[in-house]
């Protein structure tokens, strides 16, 4: 097993680059915010794609707190995650048929697998160090891998036009 200095500079550059990454993204998102404004799905899109840096950074700060409280940590950041998701189905749910395209459907399908990561992160609160961590760790880093894409997707596929 990793020992606390190991955990603690990796949840450190963890932070690190998730805090950049949202920055950028953020502002990104805040030069042309009329395209998705104004389409209530493409809104919770760039919420969802946010959370998924916010819930790894979350992660990282509440770990880096002394004493390295990380089952709070995964509590906090899962409960976040799978709120977000869920939060898109509903309003998904709630949208006109006719109002959704492609994007919106592929969508909603792939917040199946944030689903089950949220949910493995909060669930990985309940285990030993040696487990919890090396599987928070792994999704952590998914999630900004998964963050970079679901940017891509959202600017590239002229959800901004």
């Amino acid at each position: 097993m990793l020992n606390s200095e190991d955990w603690t500079s990796f949840f450190s550059t963890t932070a690190q680059i998730d805090i950049t990454a949202f920055a950028i993204l953020f502002a990104i998102f805040q030069i042309r915010p009329t395209g998705w404004r104004t389409k209530p799905l493409k809104a919770i899109s760039v919420m969802v794609t946010l959370a998924e840096l916010l819930v790894p950074l979350v992660v990282a700060l509440v770990f880096l707190i002394a004493h390295h409280p990380w089952r709070l940590a995964c509590w906090l950041s899962g409960i976040l995650g799978l709120s977000f998701v869920v939060y898109y189905w509903i309003q998904y749910a709630k949208t006109n048929k006719n109002d959704r395209d492609n994007y919106d459907k592929t969508e909603v399908k792939g917040l199946g697998l944030s689903f089950v990561f949220y949910g493995a992160i909060a669930a990985m609160g309940f285990t030993s160090p040696a487990v919890g961590l090396v599987v928070v760790a792994a999704i952590s880093t998914w999630l900004v891998l998964s963050a970079a894409v679901q940017s891509w997707r959202l600017l590239s596929q002229g959800v901004f036009n």
